[in-house]
């Protein structure tokens, strides 16, 4: 907040000193913004002079959707990455350095958040996933999923919303605005309920939502050009795999079929590389790591990273240490 107030400040004297038209309270300044709102990595782009930018977070364009409590005594430290969580009764970290918060404390640190959101608990596929990974997924009071911190219980909505608001902070800190509407992209198979707890968590992180729009639609958007005619979208992510038919008409675009697996994604190939190194482990050196939470954190991290490396290269090389 000091740091977002200290480059308002900046930037009005800047504008004082070239003569320019400053911002004030009676004139107030709105940007928009897509937000690309992912399982493990979300983005947000700002809409400037009708050319949209993709804002780079923490070193890179994506800002991780994981979510972590911290220590009182290091959120000075860290407070350009935390997040007030209501329910905690202090700031959580959310990014990058949740995300490294994964080698010590797995068991505390939240992401996929955008699987269970609008789910109940007793949902199959929510009970698949609580046997797949390291936090706790918990029965809501109104039989909804939640996850579990510290012992105390969240909603994914409140998780979604730090999410939304580590993403508007970056927005603010790259360049200050009074008021952010924002379209978020969904998949395209996201219930009506879904669609309302992105919503509820968007307005809690104060975002003025001016649309959801579906994922394929967002990415036709996306091309610089659009002809005419059938445009086929496949859609890959951590969490799901979409593929989808959509017929473009001028400035229409329709989802003419569709057709999704919301449990298969690029998740289920880090697995698959996963099982493989712990299969080699085990036949050239007759060790069993599964038991080693620690072991199989680095080796899951560093499976992720050989498919992220293999999108470019024929061949990677794994050194775990």
């Amino acid at each position: 907040m000091h740091l977002r107030l200290l480059k308002a400040k900046a930037l009005l004297l800047r504008d004082n000193i070239r003569g320019c038209t400053t911002l004030s309270t009676a004139l107030p300044k709105v940007v928009t913004v897509g937000i690309d709102f992912g399982c493990k990595n979300s983005r947000v782009a700002i809409i400037d002079s009708l050319v949209p930018e993709v804002i780079d977070s923490e070193g890179g364009h994506s800002t991780p959707s994981y979510v972590t409590s911290i220590e009182p005594e290091t959120s000075e430290r860290y407070a350009w990455a935390l997040q007030r969580l209501e329910g905690l009764g202090k700031c959580v970290a959310v990014g990058e350095l949740a995300k490294r918060r994964m080698s010590r404390q797995p068991s505390d640190v939240v992401l996929n958040i955008k699987k269970l959101i609008g789910k109940q608990f007793d949902d199959c596929w929510v009970q698949g996933m609580r046997k797949r990974v390291h936090f706790s997924i918990v029965e809501g009071g109104r039989g909804e999923a939640c996850v579990q911190i510290h012992g105390v219980r969240f909603s994914p909505v409140e998780i979604a919303s730090v999410i939304f608001a580590k993403l508007k902070d970056v927005v603010l800190m790259y360049q200050f605005h009074h008021e952010l509407k924002a379209v978020i992209s969904v998949p395209i198979f996201f219930s009506e309920q879904q669609r309302e707890a992105i919503l509820l968590a968007a307005n809690k992180a104060g975002l003025t939502v001016l649309q959801l729009i579906d994922e394929p639609t967002a990415a036709a958007l996306s091309r610089a050009t659009i002809k005419e005619g059938t445009i086929v979208v496949f859609d890959m992510g951590a969490g799901s795999y979409t593929v989808s038919v959509l017929g473009v008409s001028g400035t229409n675009i329709e989802v003419k079929s569709q057709s999704a697996d919301p449990i298969v994604g690029g998740d289920q190939f880090d697995d698959i590389v996963l099982y493989y190194f712990i299969t080699q482990i085990r036949n050239f050196h007759q060790v069993d790591i599964r038991s080693d939470k620690y072991a199989m954190m680095l080796l899951a991290e560093a499976a992720e990273q050989a498919k992220v490396e293999l999108s470019t290269q024929h061949e990677v090389t794994i050194s775990v240490s």
